[in-house]
């Protein structure tokens, strides 16, 4: 009898448990994502090299690469091109490194380089950062 009631006490605690864990997704989900969109953007201005609070269009282009994720046309509010960022991944030593990197208007010139995401060793694998 005891195992039951300890068995009930036990299911309880875990259907809280999920449904807190639930609802705090539910309710940082939209923090979450707006935070990344800042995170992106940030990344794509830093590897074109130009001002964070540019305003800069991106669209999408089919990369040509097997081994680039994206690659997108960077362009202003008259429709100039700006340049290009690709987003590729590569296998590290503790896991897959994703690397942003942005080229000049005539993809002829590297204007910067983004280490996105990685989970190398701190202190010595994440130095690439």
């Amino acid at each position: 009898m005891k195992t039951i009631h300890y068995a009930g006490i036990l299911a309880l605690i875990c259907i809280a448990s999920a449904l807190g864990v639930a609802g705090t997704f539910r309710l940082t989900k939209g923090r979450i994502d707006e935070e990344k969109k800042k995170r992106e953007t940030a990344a794509r201005a830093e590897a074109l090299a130009v001002d964070e609070n540019a305003e800069l269009h991106f669209e999408e282009m089919n990369p040509d690469a097997e081994d680039l994720d994206m690659v997108l046309k960077a362009t202003d509010d008259s429709g100039a091109v700006i340049g290009y960022v690709a987003l590729g991944e590569s296998q590290g030593y503790g896991g897959p490194i994703r690397v942003m990197v942005g080229a000049d208007s005539n993809a002829a010139q590297i204007l910067g380089v983004k280490v996105v995401a990685q989970t190398e060793t701190p202190g010595l694998g994440t130095r690439i950062q």
